[in-house]
């Protein structure tokens, strides 16, 4: 079948406003001019998920979950007031007091490690001013989602907070990969987010997903690697279909969708074609699988999830080193 694949091209600064109307339908922004090499090699990569995203055994297994979470009602609310040019932090905060328990996660978060405050945080208003509104929307996002899915998933044994953390540390570490502050952002959700499709099938009670998980726990494996010894759909890709879903960016849903694959995957026809076209560069997709390896290292001292990081970072342009990663995981920072 055929995939139609929108591109938005456009200067730099120029042509803001054609971005903004672009927004709702185009997959990818590219600012001109634009490598022909790149275009060709994120073309091949979008098809590529677009089609993971099609794939009928997975779709089956989703529209057969009991309850398909809806998009968090409080993070639509938010995305809606940050498209306004002059909401301020006041009007921010006013929308995140209307959730208690939002409030006290926000706070308990702004006020961990992770986030080094120089001093005691608060008032939500305080808070918001310190975080930013890309780590704030993620923020809202995986807390609104653990906490509907997570009772569920209590009540069959799975860790929700050791899950939270490990989340929270492939979030930090992630983010700090990057320089430009779009990409930070992006990075930061990715990594809080990229765990949510294991959470939504263990929640639904499947037994698949639960014999993955004894299977894991039995040989101490990580549950990527049950999934596949037993011919699992990866909880990754259920995932990256769900957020796929809430409308997500695709460069988010992308890095979820392969945070466990050596690299993101192209169209068989066109693996030898694009391996020409340049040495590939690190990306989300390869952060994240770095860093949730690196993170399960520091959470669990398997030694298995250090090899998975080699593997993620090796041969990429631009990656960091795995003792860095390690260092930033001794010191979490977001």
């Amino acid at each position: 079948a055929a995939v139609l694949v929108a591109i938005h091209l456009g200067a730099a600064s120029a042509e803001i406003p054609g971005a903004v109307r672009a927004v709702p339908v185009a997959h990818r922004f590219f600012a001109k001019p634009c490598d022909v090499g790149n275009l060709k090699t994120v073309l091949l990569r979008t098809v590529a998920l677009h089609q993971l995203l099609q794939d009928e055994r997975m779709q089956t297994l989703v529209t057969g979950l009991r309850e398909l979470p809806a998009h968090p009602e409080t993070h639509a609310r938010l995305t809606a007031l940050l498209a306004r040019q002059n909401a301020t932090a006041k009007d921010i905060s006013k929308l995140i007091m209307l959730d208690v328990g939002l409030c006290a996660k926000l706070l308990q978060l702004v006020n961990s490690a992770f986030f080094g405050a120089p001093r005691r945080i608060t008032s939500i208003e305080a808070a918001v001013n310190m975080l930013g509104t890309g780590v704030l929307q993620s923020i809202v996002l995986a807390t609104a989602v653990t906490h509907e899915l997570g009772r569920r998933a209590k009540s069959v044994g799975y860790d929700v907070d050791a899950s939270s953390q490990h989340a929270m540390l492939t979030a930090s570490l992630a983010r700090r990969c990057f320089s430009k502050a779009d990409a930070r952002d992006d990075a930061f959700a990715a990594g809080l987010l990229h765990n949510i499709g294991e959470l939504l099938m263990i929640a639904d009670g499947r037994d698949t997903l639960l014999g993955a998980l004894k299977h894991a726990q039995a040989k101490q494996l990580p549950l990527h690697l049950a999934e596949r010894e037993l011919g699992c759909i990866p909880h990754a890709h259920v995932g990256a279909y769900l957020l796929g879903t809430w409308g997500l960016s695709y460069d988010l849903v992308e890095a979820v969708a392969h945070h466990h694959d050596s690299r993101p995957r192209e169209p068989a026809a066109a693996e030898q074609d694009l391996a020409a076209v340049a040495p590939q560069a690190f990306d989300l997709p390869a952060a994240i699988r770095a860093c949730s390896a690196v993170a399960d290292h520091a959470l669990t001292r398997r030694g298995s999830s250090l090899e998975e990081a080699r593997d993620a970072l090796r041969d990429l342009q631009g990656a960091p080193r795995l003792e860095t990663l390690q260092r930033w995981a001794a010191d979490p920072k977001v």
